[in-house]
């Protein structure tokens, strides 16, 4: 009976407009919960828009599902909103940022514009690095990409640079002008700033992660074992991603006070990651394991918010 359910979620046109009505649904109950945030709440739900149609601008232009899916819009939907946490911080500015300059680096391979497309996605990841920090760290991260892309060179090193140092050098200028270089120098000094180490998470928020992590180590053990029979530049796409996530989930274990602000980033990873796992995966256990996921987010979302209430 559900040996092909799997494939018929991940083929229907209805998919996509379910998980929009069920994450609705979902941000209606959250927000309702979180009344503090009802002044912001449309400006969050254009974001996860943004993001959402960001995650799916990955799948049509750089192919990691043949099939144009929705399914890692909606997988992003619905995890997203089973961390209230999430849903109630403007950390997703932050990831919409960083998913422009991942796009903008995975769209210079093989791209006559390499080296302006390198350069904006430098920018972005800088602006990403303002509104969070940390994200400051992922630059080695992002030159690796490069190198693997077959795009590190002179000219290349020196646009990222560049466009690194634009943000910042126009951020200077404003607190210069405005005689605030003390708040420069906070945002600066932010990014060498290391939180003390402490286990701070609830118990809904790590069964949660912990299943996310699951879930993903799984897609990452796929892919590592199969990844000769994608092509060179998907495969070098998932990789970076793999990296991305599982960076991401070890400054979470490290830095637990930056669970709100980086789980939205590795949420995104994850999604692409993962909904490319079930669209070349097959058999019966797949398709449990896509039935379980199903219903481990609706209960980790349910677990999550009646916890808070």
């Amino acid at each position: 009976m559900y040996k092909r359910w799997k494939d018929k979620v991940l083929n229907s046109r209805a998919t996509l407009p379910v998980a929009i009505a069920l994450g609705l649904c979902g941000w209606t109950a959250t927000h309702a919960l979180f009344s503090e945030m009802e002044s912001g709440a449309w400006i969050l739900l254009l974001v996860y828009a943004i993001v959402g149609y960001l995650l799916f601008e990955f799948n049509t232009n750089f192919t990691f599902i043949r099939a144009k899916s929705p399914i890692q819009v909606c997988f992003f939907l619905l995890v997203a909103l089973s961390f209230p946490e999430v849903s109630t911080s403007y950390s997703q500015f932050s990831t919409v940022s960083l998913l422009i300059a991942i796009y903008f680096l995975f769209n210079s391979y093989q791209d006559k514009y390499t080296v302006f497309n390198i350069h904006n996605s430098f920018i972005f990841l800088s602006i990403s690095s303002l509104l969070q920090p940390c994200y400051a760290w992922l630059i080695p991260l992002f030159w690796f990409g490069c190198s693997r892309l077959l795009m590190l060179h002179r000219r290349s090193l020196a646009a990222s640079i560049a466009g690194f140092l634009l943000p910042y050098w126009a951020l200077w200028g404003y607190c210069y002008i405005q005689d605030s270089l003390s708040v420069f120098y906070t945002r600066v000094s932010a990014i060498f700033a290391f939180q003390p180490l402490a286990f701070i998470l609830s118990v809904p928020q790590l069964i949660g992660f912990v299943a996310m992590l699951v879930l993903f180590l799984i897609a990452t053990i796929y892919f590592y074992t199969r990844q000769h029979s994608a092509k060179f530049r998907t495969r070098n796409y998932l990789n970076f991603l793999i990296i991305l996530g599982w960076l991401f989930a070890v400054v979470i274990l490290l830095q637990q006070g930056l669970f709100c602000q980086l789980l939205p980033m590795l949420i995104a990873t994850i999604s692409l990651v993962v909904s490319q796992y079930f669209s070349v995966t097959h058999g019966r256990w797949v398709n449990f394991l896509f039935i379980l996921v199903c219903i481990g987010t609706l209960s980790v979302y349910l677990i999550n918010n009646f916890s808070i209430v």
